[in-house]
């Protein structure tokens, strides 16, 4: 993997994190979260994108609202 394949993971990591931390101070819940489909303009870029994202969603949306 190059330094702008890993770039480029890195900042898509921080950007969904930044939209799913918008939705869990809106008081979403997981579900509304995955349905918001944060991450659908990368899912294609991403192997197995849709389901990948539904388990990090999930996962970012338990992390974010323990921290509230």
């Amino acid at each position: 993997m190059s330094r702008t394949a890993v770039a480029a993971h890195k900042e898509m990591a921080i950007v969904i994190r930044e939209r799913v931390a918008a939705l869990v101070k809106q008081g979403r819940t997981a579900d509304e979260v995955v349905a918001a489909k944060p991450t659908a303009d990368y899912d294609a870029k991403v192997p197995q994108g849709t389901t990948t994202s539904e388990r990090f969603l999930r996962a970012l949306h338990a992390e974010l609202s323990a921290t509230k």
